[in-house]
């Protein structure tokens, strides 16, 4: 949602602090769902290298975990490895 009103300095703090706390319980959907906001910080600032890494993990995380992408995130989410990928290649 921060990321949408143009605030990726508190989204990326957001997510830095999921990713934290999703770590110290173990919880790896957790986990992919933090890295997930953070790759799209780094596709909204146009690091699309990094968002891409991020995508990457991630999705090894829940295929790891057996735990599907979230049905609300199954929206914005498979656009981003695209958005990722075009800027990646547009260099």
């Amino acid at each position: 949602m921060l990321e949408l009103q143009g605030d990726l300095a508190a989204a990326e703090s957001v997510h830095l602090e999921g990713l934290d706390h999703a770590r110290r319980f173990g919880d790896p959907r957790a986990v992919a769902f933090a890295l997930e906001g953070l790759a799209g910080v780094a596709c909204a600032t146009g690091d699309a290298e990094r968002a891409a890494l991020l995508l990457g993990a991630a999705g090894a995380m829940r295929e790891a975990a057996g735990a599907s992408l979230p049905p609300a995130e199954r929206v914005v989410a498979p656009t981003m490895p695209g958005r990722a990928d075009s800027r990646v290649r547009g260099r």
